[in-house]
């Protein structure tokens, strides 16, 4: 089975993004000025609500859709929250809320600006964990990229590491990747 080849444009950073008090993992993932898509790992016992904030105003706007995948071998689910038709913002949060409407985490984040003329782009490539250090995520998120783009070998479906060479199975590729 070779390699997965890929392409994400994963992410439109703020300057002074900051890490997750509740240390959720989430994703900004295909972003234009009105629409954005958000991955969010979350514990399969919590039932989240997400909402986009307007900072200028406040307005709160719900989610068009949220798509939750699980697997029976995990405590956790990956949660797909996209926001279609949003009028033009450039800096907002995405609100995470418990089922009783408690505040869980709030990030700010960019939605494209089409006026803008420059970026300055982060790629990344070859994101087999055990070859690189952690710190190259913090190193990375110093420069203020405002663009991250996933290039090449992503997803190693083909073998759980470069030493084992048999297929990975599906338990092994989302306790990796989730």
């Amino acid at each position: 089975m070779g390699s997965l080849l890929s392409l994400f444009i994963i992410a439109i950073a703020t300057p002074g993004w900051t890490q997750s008090l509740a240390q959720y993992s989430i994703v900004q993932g295909i972003t234009d000025q009105h629409n954005v898509q958000f991955t969010v790992v979350h514990s399969q016992s919590e039932s989240l609500r997400f909402f986009v904030r307007q900072d200028l105003r406040g307005t709160i706007f719900p989610p068009t859709s949220v798509q939750v995948a699980s697997r029976p071998f995990s405590s956790y689910v990956v949660s797909r929250v996209t926001f279609k038709n949003l009028p033009e913002i450039h800096q907002a949060s995405l609100l995470l809320e418990d089922a009783e409407g408690r505040l869980k985490e709030t990030r700010q984040f960019s939605m494209l600006d089409p006026s803008r003329r420059q970026a300055r782009v982060a790629l990344i490539s070859c994101a087999a964990g055990y070859l690189y250090s952690q710190n190259m995520w913090t190193q990375m998120n110093a420069s203020q990229p405002q663009l991250v783009l996933f290039l090449g070998d992503n997803v190693y479906g083909d073998r759980p590491n470069l030493l084992t060479k048999r297929p990975a199975d599906p338990q092994q590729l989302w306790e990796q990747y989730v």
